[in-house]
């Protein structure tokens, strides 16, 4: 039996309608679940290259979201130059629960534990909120260049060598790890190139290998630093002796009066001459002077005996 095509046009266009009815319908509720599951937070204090204390510090926060509905909050902190390296937890349960709080809703309630953390200068804060169960993230946010500065480091300590037989070197202190973040060798009077050197810190130790080190005796101290306060140690005193190929050593004098002979020594090279050249040229200069004066000490007793002829005749 043949179909009239005019009569079904209509029902097909009944149903094309209700299809795209349906798959509208099916979209916005799509996108209002993911909007709704996205939510919103933000971090409003401490903000971007805030300084956090030791006093009661507060952080603060928004929650906007479409829904009525629990959520569990939690605020990580972390920074590269300290033990808390990747993220800590911050406060004593870990995460906040935010249990009563509904859409648009804020809290400053959420105190910063200080203890958690070393003093630093580029700390990043991190908030995260999920539901109520914490199964489904919702959001996070998160402020960066923070500064914690609750302590001043300790004076680093026990710096060695005191003496050395060779032109390399290990200059090193000992320090409060968990107080301190870097450290900076500096030189009084005579160094070894520059007058400081940033030193490496790892753990309770900060030190800092030179090579090509002149035997002199030097002197020098550590500054440790948590990047908000300084502290530094006494001064100490090197003797670099540099040993000879006998096995002997030179003191700082004789180094002195080897350096003085190389820098003559650079300048004879410089000039394209050599101290040999010079006393040559002073032998030179002497020999030509004698000649001068008994050739003219000749010359003059010539004369005389000339003049005294002359008056005889």
């Amino acid at each position: 039996m043949k179909i009239n095509e005019k009569s079904s046009e209509p029902f097909i266009r009944k149903r094309n309608i209700i299809i795209s009815i349906l798959f509208l319908s099916i979209l916005f509720s799509t996108l209002s679940f993911i909007t709704a599951l996205t939510g919103d937070v933000t971090l409003n204090s401490p903000g971007a290259n805030a300084l956090i204390n030791c006093t009661n510090t507060t952080l603060n926060f928004n929650v906007n979201d479409t829904r009525s509905q629990l959520y569990n909050l939690t605020f990580y902190i972390s920074s590269t130059l300290t033990a808390n390296s990747t993220w800590t937890k911050l406060g004593a349960n870990d995460s906040l629960n935010l249990s009563g709080l509904t859409a648009n809703s804020s809290t400053i309630a959420f105190d910063f534990v200080h203890s958690l953390v070393e003093d630093s200068n580029n700390y990043i804060l991190n908030i995260t909120v999920f539901n109520a169960s914490g199964t489904q993230f919702i959001k996070d946010d998160t402020n960066t260049g923070l500064t914690v500065d609750c302590t001043v480091p300790s004076a680093p300590v026990s710096l060695t060598p005191t003496s050395d037989t060779d032109n390399s070197v290990t200059f090193s202190s000992t320090v409060v790890g968990v107080n301190t973040t870097s450290c900076t060798l500096f030189f009084v009077g005579q160094n070894p190139g520059n007058p400081n050197y940033t030193m490496t810190h790892s753990g309770n130790t900060c030190s800092r290998a030179l090579t090509s080190v002149s035997a002199l005796i030097y002197t020098w101290y550590v500054r440790g630093s948590d990047e908000s306060n300084t502290s530094d140690s006494s001064n100490q005193q090197t003797n670099v002796q540099i040993s000879t190929a006998a096995g002997s050593s030179m003191t700082p004098e004789q180094v002195a009066q080897a350096e003085e002979a190389r820098a003559q020594q650079a300048a004879y090279a410089a000039t394209g001459t050599t101290k040999s050249d010079d006393k040559d040229k002073g032998w030179f200069t002497f020999t030509n002077i004698i000649i001068v004066l008994v050739v003219g000490g000749l010359g003059y007793i010539i004369y005389k005996r000339m003049q005294a002829l002359a008056s005889s005749f």
